[in-house]
């Protein structure tokens, strides 16, 4: 099954949020509007082409202390 274009947006908006926060993706799901973690882990990583942790680590910048 294809991730929707409203997901989409969503997981657009959660990578903006992994990019420049320290939130927990847990709650940047629940930020975003995923009600349910697992299924935003899952259009998470077939949207990214990797896992939520991939891409944070992936995507960390250095915030000031």
């Amino acid at each position: 099954s294809d991730v929707c274009s409203s997901d989409l947006y969503r997981i657009d908006c959660a990578m903006e949020l992994i990019k420049t926060t320290e939130m927990r993706t847990m709650d940047i799901a629940e930020a975003v509007g995923f009600g349910n973690y697992k299924y935003f882990s899952v259009c998470f990583t077939k949207y990214a082409g990797c896992s939520l942790r991939d891409f944070r680590t992936q995507n960390r910048r250095e915030l000031p202390e």
